[in-house]
């Protein structure tokens, strides 16, 4: 067709201009409720990357503002560097250790790092005996006890099939109504509880039935708990930890026996696997066993008690509280914030009657900045990189400081300290740097999940301090995710904003599941982000930027990207077909448009040939999203456009010939002898010149020329 008619935009619109309402689950066909996330029964090819939940549909509410444009680039911004100088300070989120994808498909590097050096506890064979009678079983025990690591071990015992893993917030029924591979082995971790109405023996024996007849095998992991189960239809069997001496022992088999015994003298009584498995790799590349103190905070636990249980100034008690939250402030504005917290803490407390020598003018001005040099403080002044500049940024002496001093203010202060804290945060919020925020509330979260629960995320989320907030609460979620136990709850927290009538806490739902909440959960994050894109009008154009921002950040971070197209490319089959619904063509041609003219701001191209270049063997994804694209007249031009600015930056890093190739024989394959005719024409219509670098890219993939 000719490209004047590929202009128009043909999306359906009601009588008053507005996009055409959502239809009630009871009119909906089958292939729609699956299109906005109602619970389905799934196909065995998607079974393993997508699961069935229930979900609340879009409340009435009048449409807010506009939206913050608040960085935009969420994720990059993120991840950026935070005045890091030898990762003393800033935020210790920029590192890749610590964050991982949990749930998905693992491959064979994600089996083997399970599995290296593994020792299994003494209630192995107990839970391998479930496995293989009932084909569930469930492993429960305190964090630290390797619950993940056996759960791979004994499924690899019973299967050489793929392992994959589901989220956590699953319910049986969810379990008991999806579809299972056969010889697939899926593992659900620490499962969130549900209430002991829903976990009884009917429920259970219909998820043993249901992956029994698959033949297949699951395993879900939870935690220790004050009641054991009396079911008797599927094994529950808690784990306890090898003795320590033998987990040393598989990880440093080399040391001797006295430095063995010498370091397991040092890890703390609380020690978990995984810190031993640190332990273990730090050893072997050289470190000595003093690492052990860094790997548990032992050093830094000590050197935090020590500080608080010799009484604290008022001063000292603001300077530690707000570095909780604001490292890598200039001395001046960390002062500045220092001063506006202590007034907040003001109201609530007598005047001081005796002041410390620290609080004593001295000559009439007070010492304030020669305690950052006590080689006692927890505080210190590092100078930053600025090409010689004499600049200098406020932080703790030890990394590991952070998280203990929030520890110990959580163990020591009650309410009225906390309210302090919350109003000078809101009130400071726009001077501070939201990652740093974001970071200490996570660390809050580990001792007092309900403070920051109630008195931050909910009451942020929902707009009520502004865009700023709402991008700290999400920026909290992610920093969560860089521990197990908190990124369920994030995903659980995230999850119910999304299905909440409130607009808000949907868009900050949202912005989480587009950065490092989708990367621990991809298939959920695209699930969630799609179910707002067809469920609610207001936020349908930024859920399909944030699927777009989701490729780019798993397309960054090496995961597993193809999870969007896939997602994509199944919707184009479903709803490109003569009478499918009109409004879920458009969302679904729509929304693969925002994926494939994604930019890339860090490589300076579209995401997607990023995603090419290092994936080139999944060019039949991408070809298959054009294809639908190309086919629709309302984005045809569009489709070819950034068809063009891929093949550019494709041909400039050298692997242009080869995708290019791919991907024309995916389109002349699925393409009418009309559609491949006009396509060929129209392409180098746009393309103009015929001295254009990207001319012989597209005779390559028009099948003009060949390799």
């Amino acid at each position: 067709m000719p490209l004047s008619e590929s202009d128009t935009d043909h999306r359906p619109r009601a009588a008053d201009g507005s996009a055409e309402p959502r239809l009630a689950a009871a009119d909906r066909a089958p292939s729609d409720r699956v299109a906005v996330g109602e619970p389905d029964r799934q196909s065995p090819e998607r079974a393993d990357e997508e699961n069935t939940g229930h979900d609340r549909p879009a409340g009435d509410r009048t449409p807010p503002g506009s939206e913050g444009t608040l960085l935009a680039q969420s994720y990059l911004t993120f991840h950026a560097p935070v005045y890091a100088q030898g990762g003393e300070f800033g935020s210790a989120l920029t590192a890749a250790v610590g964050r991982r994808r949990i749930t998905g498909r693992l491959d064979d590097r994600d089996v083997r790092a399970a599995l290296d050096f593994y020792v299994p506890s003494a209630e192995y064979a107990t839970a391998l005996a479930a496995l293989l009678k009932n084909h569930v079983v469930v492993l429960e025990g305190r964090e630290g006890v390797g619950r993940r690591a056996t759960a791979i071990a004994l499924l690899r015992e019973v299967t050489d099939g793929r392992i994959v893993v589901l989220p956590p917030v699953l319910t049986l029924v969810d379990h008991a109504e999806r579809t299972y591979e056969r010889g697939f082995a899926y593992l659900t971790i620490d499962r969130i509880p549900e209430p002991a109405a829903h976990g009884g023996d009917v429920e259970w024996r219909a998820v043993r039935d249901r992956i029994r007849d698959a033949g297949a095998y699951l395993i879900i992991t939870a935690g220790e708990r004050a009641v054991r189960t009396t079911s008797e239809v599927v094994g529950h069997v808690r784990l306890s930890r090898p003795a320590l001496e033998t987990v040393l022992r598989a990880h440093l088999p080399e040391l001797s026996e006295l430095d063995l015994g010498q370091l397991a003298e040092v890890i703390p009584h609380d020690w978990t696997m995984a810190g031993v498995a640190d332990v273990g790799r730090r050893v072997r590349a050289g470190e000595s066993i003093e690492c052990v103190l860094d790997v548990f905070d032992s050093a830094a636990a000590s050197q935090v008690g020590s500080w608080f249980d010799r009484g604290l100034t008022h001063r000292e008690l603001a300077e530690v509280t707000v570095l909780c939250f604001a490292v890598g402030q200039s001395r001046r504005s960390f002062e500045r914030l220092v001063e506006r917290l202590d007034s907040h803490f003001a109201r609530g407390r007598p005047s001081l009657d005796d002041p410390s020598p620290r609080d004593r003018p001295v000559g009439g001005v007070p010492e304030i900045r020669a305690a950052f040099t006590d080689p006692g403080g927890l505080i210190a002044v590092r100078a930053r990189e600025t090409g010689g500049d004499a600049r200098y940024a406020v932080a703790f002496g030890s990394a590991g400081y952070r998280r203990r001093v929030v520890a110990e203010l959580s163990r020591r202060h009650d309410s009225r300290f906390w309210d302090a804290v919350r109003s000078w945060l809101e009130e400071v919020l726009d001077e501070c740097d939201p990652r740093e925020v974001a970071v200490g509330l996570a660390d809050l979260a580990r001792t007092d999940t309900d403070e920051v629960e109630h008195e931050y995320l909910e009451r942020w989320a929902a707009g009520a301090i502004g865009p700023r907030g709402q991008l700290t609460a999400a920026f909290t979620l992610w920093a969560m995710c860089f521990e197990d136990t908190l990124a369920r709850f994030a995903l659980r927290r995230a999850i119910l904003w999304i299905n909440e009538p409130d607009s808000e806490r949907r868009r900050t739902a949202l912005r989480a599941f587009s950065g490092d909440l989708g990367l621990c959960y991809p298939a959920e994050a695209v699930r969630r982000i799609w179910q707002l894109i067809t469920q609610d009008p207001r936020l349908s154009a930024q859920a399909q930027n944030d699927m777009a921002n989701l490729f780019a950040a798993l397309t960054h971070t090496g995961e597993d990207a193809a999870v969007v197209l896939r997602k994509l490319g199944r919707h184009l089959d479903q709803f490109v077909r003569r009478g499918a619904d009109v409004r879920l063509r458009e969302l679904t041609m729509s929304t693969t448009l925002a994926v494939l003219t994604h930019w890339d701001p860090i490589d300076r191209r579209p995401t997607i040939s990023s995603y090419l270049s290092s994936h080139p063997d999944q060019s039949s994804l991408a070809a298959a999203l054009w294809r639908g694209v190309l086919r629709h007249r309302g984005y045809r031009k569009s489709g070819m456009e950034t068809l063009l600015a891929t093949l550019a930056a494709l041909e400039r890093t050298g692997t242009g010939t080869g995708i290019a190739a791919g991907l024309g024989a995916v389109l002349r394959r699925d393409l009418t002898a009309a559609e491949l005719q006009a396509f060929r024409s129209d392409l180098m219509g746009l393309l103009g010149d015929p001295h254009d670098a990207r001319t012989r890219l597209v005779r390559v993939l028009a099948g003009t020329e060949t390799m």
